[in-house]
């Protein structure tokens, strides 16, 4: 879902750095940790099986706390970076309003334009072409700064899914580092849900965000992806089949063609999800079937 004004307000980057704290803090504890169990084991002055075996499980236990620093200090640094970026990006939000009521506009939350004023005919005509292009030069400051956000807010799901262990500390570093995400391969036909929601969680949100805009149809209705994201994906292309069945279309031959069965079908699917808050379009197929739609509607969370 894309990023607004109104949800840039509500960033805290204090909220943020408070995480980056505490993960710091628990990465110095669990280095601390290990290294006193690495040398409280030197002091120890005993042979055998016993000790052989007393030293393997150190050296595993020793390990799981190093990896588990890693994954902190993985999370901490995108926590710092994304507390980092909110803070300068609501820098720049205030500038671009405190801009915008020097020159009597508007800032629309939801779509990101600067609006003119209602009484703009009342200005001097010098004046009325002074607020004009003041809107536009902000409107793609408000355009510029809602793309930085994307990015911030990359960072900080990444040290969220970090700290849920969704993402490896790699992937972490990956996602702050703002390279093109190389593109995964995507599952192959007939791929159990459970890999295919596996290989999912281990996308980072560059990596994520990219399936989506490149492979939408390979993924929208695939068993396994989150139920979010196939209604994301699914209902713009109810809306297009809707729009081309109210419009008709002409064959090679120049003959006009509607169905009006399948319009009805995909009304009634429309109207079936707006009734449902909650609900989720996680199957759409107009093309198996010539003359019917294949669907499927879920409610809540499938649990993918």
């Amino acid at each position: 879902m894309a990023l607004t004004l109104a949800d840039i307000e509500r960033w805290d980057p204090a909220a943020i750095r408070t995480v980056f704290q505490a993960a710091i803090d628990r990465a110095h504890g669990t280095r601390t940790t290990s290294a006193a169990l690495t040398d409280t084991m030197r002091l120890l002055d005993f042979g055998g099986d016993a000790a052989d075996a007393a030293l393997a499980a150190t050296h595993r236990t020793t390990l799981l706390l190093d990896d588990h620093a890693d994954a902190c200090e993985a999370i901490a640094r995108a926590a710092e970076k994304s507390a980092d970026e909110v803070a300068a990006i609501k820098l720049r939000l205030q500038a671009i309003r405190d801009s915008a009521r020097d020159y009597h506009l508007t800032i629309d939350n939801a779509t990101g334009t600067a609006l003119p004023p209602a009484d703009l005919s009342s200005y001097s005509p010098a004046d009325q072409q002074s607020i004009l292009n003041a809107a536009i030069r902000l409107t793609e400051s408000i355009k510029r700064l809602l793309a930085d956000a994307e990015t911030a807010d990359g960072d900080l799901a990444a040290a969220i899914r970090g700290a849920a262990r969704d993402l490896s500390p790699e992937q972490v570093n990956t996602q702050l580092s703002h390279e093109p995400p190389r593109m995964p391969q995507m599952p192959p036909p007939g791929s159990d849900p459970k890999e295919v929601s596996k290989w999912w969680h281990w996308l980072t949100p560059g990596q994520q965000d990219r399936v989506k805009q490149w492979f939408p149809n390979a993924i929208r209705n695939l068993d396994g992806i989150p139920t979010r994201v196939r209604n994301e994906l699914n209902m713009p292309v109810l809306q297009r089949e809707l729009d081309q069945l109210q419009r008709g279309w002409l064959d090679g031959n120049g003959v006009w063609h509607t169905d009006t069965e399948k319009l009805a079908d995909l009304q009634a699917l429309r109207d079936a999800v707006a009734a449902n808050p909650g609900s989720s379009l996680i199957l759409l197929d107009t093309t198996s079937n010539s003359r019917k739609v294949l669907a499927a509607v879920g409610v809540g969370d499938s649990g993918w």
